[in-house]
């Protein structure tokens, strides 16, 4: 009832098949490639922003420090767990910053200051970076730095008044170029 066939058209079936299996996993395998490079695009791009938020958290720090004097913080934080927000500020690479100032001790000189700023990304989907310092800054000059570490000042600094007002729990040296 049944023939078995041994003509050529059947292994020209088989090539067809063949061929066919072939192209499926080519484009199983070009579909993948393409949705790993996408993914390490991605990764890339989540790294930069990453970088850029942390930046702006920086960038805000040392703006609020450099801002002290003239901002005249002390005298907006009057009483211990008074606070102050500032922000959100934008910075050059297209991040922005909001900070948090809060005075922790009310009558010592110098005061002491929690420092809390998030930097945030220009699209907000990578994030937040934070950073957290304590700040010493003195009635008297309105200025100061306070380091949890040792602070190493190197080239031909003057350093003039009480300790310049910078203070380190470590260890402060001064060094010259000379």
């Amino acid at each position: 009832m049944f023939k078995i066939l041994k003509s050529a058209g059947n292994r020209e079936g088989f090539a067809l098949l063949a061929i066919l299996i072939v192209m499926i996993l080519i484009t199983v395998l070009g579909t993948a490639a393409l949705n790993t490079a996408s993914d390490q695009q991605m990764a890339g791009r989540a790294v930069r922003e990453s970088a850029k938020t942390f930046y702006a958290a920086q960038a805000g720090l040392h703006q609020i420090v450099a801002d002290w004097p003239a901002a005249r913080y002390d005298t907006l934080m009057q009483t211990t767990g008074d606070s102050l927000m500032l922000g959100p500020v934008s910075v050059e690479n297209g991040s922005s910053y909001t900070a948090v100032l809060r005075r922790v001790d009310g009558y010592s000189d110098p005061m002491l200051y929690s420092v809390v700023v998030r930097g945030r990304s220009p699209g907000g989907s990578y994030g937040q970076k934070m950073l957290r310092t304590m700040l010493r800054m003195s009635v008297e000059s309105t200025s100061g730095v306070w380091f949890g570490e040792d602070l190493d000042i190197s080239g031909s600094p003057t350093i003039t008044g009480n300790c310049a007002d910078v203070h380190t729990n470590g260890d402060l040296s001064v060094t010259s170029d000379d």
